[in-house]
């Protein structure tokens, strides 16, 4: 019974994934699939917490002053045996949808901050340098679950205190899907943002 249930579960989530309104039959490959999400799972979670991810930025310019306005950080990570990992393939363990799937919105968690982190410690470090200048802005994606969480708000005051970049030079991005039909909680946590002078 344990068993017809795992693979009834992961047959929904496959029909979640697949869009609303579907039906799945279970098939071996999905187990497959299951357990190798389950143990990219596990080693995104111990990468996360060794900081072996990385950052690397997606510079943006302005097309009158032809300066750098900003950047969009985007996460990496280099298994140590299967090498560059597609971020589609990690970014969907950490940003689940739906967001309860499989328990991975711990990984989330852990995930976010430390994109956030060291996106705002590396735009303190180019200010000092003189490399950037007051109208550039740092673009980190959010995840549903992160701007759903009560503490997400204090996270992001915290983390701007501690590295010294203004509000106005962070913008948080995310998915339409975590936006469409949000909750309150959603809606609480994006008001309160902007009220900090986030964007």
């Amino acid at each position: 019974a344990e068993q017809l249930l795992r693979n009834a579960d992961t047959a929904m989530y496959e029909a979640k994934s697949a869009g609303r309104g579907r039906s799945v039959l279970f098939t071996a490959e999905m187990h497959s699939a299951a357990r190798e999400r389950a143990e990219l799972a596990s080693e995104l979670a111990r990468a996360i917490t060794d900081r072996r991810l990385t950052i690397e930025y997606q510079p943006m310019f302005s097309t009158v002053t032809h300066q750098a306005i900003g950047a969009e950080a985007l996460v990496r990570w280099e298994h140590p045996e299967r090498g560059w990992i597609d971020p589609s393939a990690f970014i969907s363990i950490a940003h689940p949808e739906p967001p309860e799937r499989q328990g991975d919105v711990v990984h989330d968690h852990h995930h976010g901050e430390f994109v956030l982190d060291q996106a705002l410690l590396e735009t303190r470090l180019w200010t000092e340098r003189g490399i950037i200048g007051d109208d550039f802005a740092v673009h980190v994606n959010v995840s549903r679950v992160q701007l759903a969480s009560s503490t997400f708000v204090n996270f992001v005051m915290s983390m701007l205190r501690s590295h010294g970049v203004r509000p106005e030079q962070l913008v948080l991005e995310a998915r339409e899907t975590a936006l469409l039909g949000r909750s309150v909680d959603v809606d609480r946590s994006v008001q309160a943002l902007r009220r900090l002078g986030v964007r």
